[in-house]
């Protein structure tokens, strides 16, 4: 995100260069969250989490894309960008910062020794 923040003001090609490869790396954390979300709230059914992760994305798209337009208009791309990426970290830093107990991989364990 950061590269991307950097390089609106180039050439476009590069510009899509760097929205490929962004929306390539983005994309590969959404099933990886929905696994943790499921060990972490085992022994609720999947859905359950995986809804309330989609309804939470979705809460979050309109706020900060609500957000960024504002920035935008007031700030510019590059700093709207850079509020984006902070916010990016904000989340990476909360979600390292979650215990990792795998409640439905050891209930799993659990019934496979029993």
């Amino acid at each position: 995100m950061v590269i991307y923040t950097f390089t609106l003001n180039t050439n476009i090609v590069i510009v899509y260069i760097v929205s490929t490869f962004l929306g390539f790396s983005m994309t590969g954390l959404l099933p990886v969250g929905f696994e943790l979300a499921s060990e972490l709230t085992f022994p609720e059914p999947e859905g359950t989490s995986t809804g309330v992760l989609n309804a939470s994305s979705q809460l979050f798209g309109v706020i900060f894309t609500s957000l960024y337009s504002v920035l935008f208009e007031h700030l510019g791309d590059q700093w709207a960008n850079g509020v984006m990426c902070i916010m990016l970290a904000a989340g990476v830093c909360m979600t390292a910062c979650i215990k990792s107990d795998l409640k439905r991989q050891a209930a799993s364990s659990d019934n496979n020794q029993g």
